[in-house]
């Protein structure tokens, strides 16, 4: 069995990198991907935010 789940195991490899999220209402967050925990649930350290 793989200590992660799948839908997170991707995310693993982008930890503390730099990312640009898209949200469904259009806004878009430039950050660092801290932590990720067992529920898929994630921290970013957000440097910009654009609306």
């Amino acid at each position: 069995m793989e200590p992660y789940l799948p839908g997170t195991a991707s995310l693993i490899e982008v930890l503390d990198k730099k990312l640009m999220v898209l949200l469904r209402d259009g806004r878009t967050l430039i950050g660092y991907l801290r932590s990720i925990d067992q529920f898929g649930n994630y921290t970013m350290f957000l440097s910009d935010s654009q609306p």
